[in-house]
């Protein structure tokens, strides 16, 4: 369970991605110390930033210093929630959704990774994008949103044949089935990733009084799709209940391996 409010200190904002993998360091090593399953969401979303910042270094993208300033704007955004719901507050209602399943052990490691990203990529990536266009303009960022968005799928694919490994039938699954997080997302992280460029479009040009509200409606939308990722379809759950019973390893122990 968690700690009261009063024992809890909440992840600072971070002033650029170097702070970002220090901030997610602190809430892995955090949950890992809990054995909350918040931490697998966060583990992952380590690896995928410091692979950003190596794309970083590396040149990958065609503005590094607006990539950097997206990244970490964007990073912010899950640290506050987390920071939120550590103290007992409520962030949006899509993280709330994603947060309310850390107590959830009938949910699969990738239910767990979906519902995080889920709430991050549907909602926080097009927010994040749209006042980064305002602010630093449009030049070239479609190019590097989607660079950004090589990144996840490869961790993603990466991350599901490292789950295989340990667990097999996870692995015949997907090959049998189709991509598992296709099915438990709904439509697949390919088709999140272009919505949330299409939510940033409608928020750049939508009204300054408008923002808030579209905000909204994306959010309540977004837990709507949280939902079905806890309570998929009743084929895929009939599946689902083998695959809990063959990743039975402790929650710190799968933090680890995401980590």
């Amino acid at each position: 369970m968690f700690s009261s409010p009063a024992a809890t200190t909440a992840p600072a904002p971070a002033a650029d991605i170097d702070g970002v993998v220090h901030a997610l360091d602190g809430i892995v090593d955090d949950c890992r110390t809990r054995g909350c399953r918040l931490g697998l969401f966060a583990a992952l979303y380590r690896r995928v930033t410091v692979e950003v910042k190596g794309r970083m270094d590396k040149g990958q993208f065609r503005d590094a210093d607006r990539m950097e300033r997206l990244d970490t704007q964007f990073a912010n955004r899950y640290l506050v929630a987390y920071g939120q719901h550590r103290a007992g507050d409520t962030p949006s209602r899509a993280w709330t959704a994603a947060f309310a399943a850390r107590d959830d052990d009938g949910l699969i490691v990738l239910q767990h990774l979906l519902l995080g990203m889920n709430a991050h990529i549907l909602l926080d990536l097009g927010v994040t994008t749209a006042e980064i266009a305002r602010a630093h303009g449009t030049a070239d960022l479609k190019h590097d949103f989607d660079a950004i968005n090589r990144v996840l799928a490869d961790l993603v694919d990466e991350i599901q044949d490292e789950i295989g490994r340990t667990s097999p039938l996870l692995r015949t699954l997907d090959r049998l089935g189709g991509r598992l997080d296709e099915r438990l997302l709904g439509y697949g992280l390919a088709r999140a990733r272009r919505r949330a460029w299409r939510h940033s479009l409608a928020l750049r040009a939508a009204p300054e009084r408008v923002g808030p509200h579209l905000i909204e409606r994306i959010d309540g939308r977004v837990e709507r799709i949280a939902s079905g990722i806890r309570t998929p379809p009743r084929r895929v759950r009939i599946a689902l209940e083998t695959l809990r019973e063959a990743e039975r390893e402790p929650v710190r122990t799968l933090i680890d391996r995401l980590a």
